[in-house]
C-alpha cells in the first residue's frame, strides 16, 4: 500500500546493490529494465576518497538551495 507524502517537499529514494561478478544475473526470457536490473557485468572503477567528498558537497549545496 502506497503512503501519502505528508511533507511539503518531494521525496526521492534510490537503492544500489553491489554483487560480485560471479553473481551476475542469468539470461531470462523477459528481463527487467536495465535501470531495475543491469545485466552489465563490467566491474566498477575505483575512485579516490576526495571524489566522494566533492560529490557530497555538490549535493549538499543543491539541497540547501531548495
Amino acid at each position: 500500500m502506497a503512503r501519502v507524502n505528508m511533507s511539503a517537499r518531494d521525496r526521492r529514494q534510490i537503492y544500489i546493490v553491489y554483487n560480485p561478478i560471479a553473481n551476475k544475473p542469468l539470461p531470462v526470457e523477459n528481463p527487467r529494465s536495465d535501470f531495475d536490473c543491469s545485466r552489465n557485468p563490467t566491474p566498477i572503477a575505483m575512485g579516490h576518497d576526495e571524489d566522494i567528498f566533492t560529490v557530497m558537497e555538490i549535493c549538499a549545496s543543491a539541497f540547501s538551495r531548495r
